[in-house]
């Protein structure tokens, strides 16, 4: 049996691109906690509890490089 090939013309693949976009814009531009990312923070955590260090989750703030940084 052939299969069917589908032809998109360049605005029709455009007009896909934006349905999708816009069908999943919400989950594609979440950005996360901004204190950063939970599992860590709990793994983190521990290791501090671990060597006696009595830090508290919303003490931990955690970026994702140098761009992020405290001034």
């Amino acid at each position: 049996m052939a299969r069917r090939r589908r032809n998109f013309s360049r605005g029709g693949i455009a007009d896909l691109r934006e349905r999708r976009a816009e069908r999943e814009a919400a989950e594609v531009l979440n950005l996360g906690p901004s204190d950063g990312y939970p599992p860590l923070k709990e793994a983190l955590l521990e290791m501090l509890h671990h060597d006696g260090i009595p830090a508290k989750d919303e003490n931990l703030l955690i970026t994702d490089g140098c761009s992020n940084r405290l001034i």
